[in-house]
């Protein structure tokens, strides 16, 4: 399986060296948010972004010690909708 950030050749880098993302990747990346932006999207305090994660109401990802959550899932969940 190929990572993500590592290019396959010159042709994935730009001109400074950085990643040059494809239109997929980009759209990938854009729906991605962290505790932050989700809490400001919900406009909930921490704590209760903290729990909602750590219990699953609401569905994401834990990297490292970040939480990542789908844009599509938070307006999902937002929604009421009870399949993500």
């Amino acid at each position: 399986m190929k990572k993500i950030m590592e290019p396959d050749n010159d042709t994935d880098m730009d001109d400074g060296g950085e990643v040059v993302l494809t239109a997929e990747l980009q759209a990938l990346k854009d729906d991605i948010l962290t505790m932050d932006e989700a809490r400001a999207i919900m406009r909930i305090g921490r704590n209760s972004m903290l729990n909602a994660l750590q219990d699953g109401t609401i569905p994401a990802a834990k990297v490292g010690r970040q939480w990542r959550i789908s844009k599509r899932v938070l307006l999902a969940f937002l929604a009421g909708q009870k399949e993500f």
